[in-house]
């Protein structure tokens, strides 16, 4: 039965979990432990925030996931260079060492299951964690946000229930949120973050390009490439160039291979130029492939003016 009340006193919670109750430092432990305004708050930060540390515990290059809640936390508090502390508020809980923790609220469960098998570098592999709301049966508690459970399962949705139980993999997903880089608190949305990205514990390559807004016709068009790796695999084989111009149909391929794209600086830089043949409005699009075969692009318009204005 995982069920309990809020209102222990500090003895029976220590009870409960087998330590010492940590102090709060804004509230005693009387009274931090019988309010509730943690019912106030969705948990749903929680569960990101635990995957973005999972990802951190890896490193930047994406090795072992950690095998319990417990080894994230050591590690948490072993480096906090890298780990910006991420699970050392976590509390053991008696209920399941090896797999259950407390968050810091005291009255949510939080459980984690590793990815099963070999993991590969440098993008997530799924697992899953789960939390659960530990409440009493107080009418007050029912209906409020921080009560609601919140399983993400290993494809990366995010399953929820606002019934008093585990979720399943049977209840409904949370929607994608709307801008999908916007974590709103009302309604609750799922932040989908690409494999690659790592829960946003590591970053993107970055790509860009440069150049004026507006060119005469016939005159050469100059435009600034920028591209930056962030690991190894990030290293460009190609650069393929559109224009944009159907009249001339010109596709630039601008090789690498022989450019150190990832070396003391790792950006590849180049200028690329292109004379139109006629006025309007262009898109120029630059594709850059790497090593690993993904692909990274880059975009601008400009506007080629008639060349006798």
């Amino acid at each position: 039965e995982l069920s309990r009340r809020t209102t222990l006193t500090p003895e029976q919670r220590a009870a409960e979990l087998g330590a010492v109750l940590p102090p709060s430092p804004h509230l005693p432990d009387s009274v931090r432990l019988r309010q509730t305004s943690w019912a106030e708050y969705s948990a749903l930060g929680w569960l990101f925030g635990t995957a973005r540390c999972i990802e951190l515990f890896r490193g930047d290059s994406g090795g072992p996931y950690p095998r319990s809640l417990g080894e994230l936390k050591a590690w948490s508090l072993r480096d906090t260079t890298s780990s910006y502390g991420c699970a050392s508020q976590l509390t053991r809980s008696t209920r399941d060492p090896a797999l259950t923790f407390l968050t810091p609220a005291d009255a949510r469960v939080l459980r984690y299951t590793p990815p099963a098998g070999a993991v590969g570098p440098y993008r997530t592999s799924p697992f899953t964690l789960e939390i659960e709301a530990i409440w009493d049966t107080a009418q007050h508690l029912r209906g409020r946000p921080g009560v609601r459970n919140f399983l993400l399962d290993s494809a990366g949705n995010v399953h929820f229930t606002d019934e008093q139980r585990r979720v399943t993999m049977r209840d409904p997903v949370l929607p994608p949120c709307d801008p999908p880089e916007i974590l709103k608190a009302v309604p609750e949305c799922a932040v989908s973050y690409p494999a690659r990205l790592r829960w946003n514990a590591f970053p993107l390559p970055s790509v860009s390009m440069y150049m004026p807004g507006s060119v005469r016709q016939g005159e050469e068009l100059s435009a600034l490439l920028m591209y930056s790796p962030v690991y190894p695999i990030d290293s460009v084989v190609r650069v393929t160039i559109d224009w944009g111009d159907n009249a001339s149909g010109v596709l630039k391929e601008v090789s690498s291979v022989s450019e150190r794209s990832y070396g003391t600086h790792h950006d590849w830089n180049r200028r690329i130029s292109h004379a139109y043949r006629a006025p309007g409005s262009y898109r120029l699009e630059a594709t850059f492939t790497t090593r690993n075969g993904d692909t990274w692009k880059a975009s601008g318009t400009v506007a080629v003016t008639s060349s006798g204005h």
